[in-house]
């Protein structure tokens, strides 16, 4: 809550994605069919796998979800870059029920201040429903023409030599491809169960917010 106190009028918005297909995006080598290497390079989830530190917010989030576990350490790599993914959503979860409380008979009242965004509403969502909602003034169609260009293109765009990156300067860049078919279907049972320990309640819970924003 750092960034919304010292800004609190501000909108924010977070983007979620389908459980599976955000785990999938870590781990770069279930989508190329093999499997986790054990001395290659981490998968950005697992950056704190394996620490004797490990946030409270995990710890209880943890313990929460399986109840006879221990200790972190316990967890598999894929359970543990689950639980690591869920406390980044819980946390912005968190938040928006913190400035969104509940109100009389248990209705919450959306400020119009934060918002919720699948993946797969993007792009579109953001020039016809998210900038108009947050009275932004008019929205040309030369601006919007120019958000419609840049959502074509890989926002990464970790293109290799020869492929591209080494003439991005020159304005080479890599277009977007839609992923989430590839990623549904080469996503191991250990990626999917251990989604659904771990994310699958925090999804739901963004997924009622975002129904919250369509009132």
């Amino acid at each position: 809550d750092l960034f919304t106190k010292s800004m609190p009028n501000v909108p924010w918005a977070f983007v979620f994605r389908d459980s599976v297909e955000i785990m999938m995006s870590h781990f770069k080598n279930y989508q190329k069919g093999e499997s986790l290497s054990a001395t290659g390079p981490r998968p950005v989830c697992l950056r704190a796998y394996g620490s004797k530190y490990q946030h409270p917010m995990m710890q209880e989030l943890v313990h929460t979800r399986i109840p006879h576990l221990h200790n972190v350490s316990q967890l598999s790599k894929e359970e543990y870059c689950a639980a690591h993914l869920a406390t980044l959503a819980q946390s912005a979860v968190n938040e928006y029920q913190r400035l969104n409380p509940k109100k009389k008979g248990n209705q919450k009242v959306h400020t119009r201040k934060q918002w919720f965004f699948n993946y797969d509403q993007l792009p579109h969502v953001i020039w016809e429903d998210w900038l108009p909602k947050l009275h932004m003034g008019y929205i040309s169609k030369d601006i919007v023409g120019r958000m419609q260009n840049v959502a074509n293109v890989y926002s990464k765009n970790r293109l290799p030599p020869g492929d591209g990156g080494a003439n991005a300067a020159n304005g080479a860049v890599e277009h977007w491809h839609e992923d989430s078919t590839m990623k549904q279907a080469r996503a191991p049972a250990s990626v999917r169960e251990a989604a659904n320990i771990f994310l699958e309640p925090v999804f739901k819970s963004m997924m009622d917010i975002q129904a919250l924003q369509q009132d």
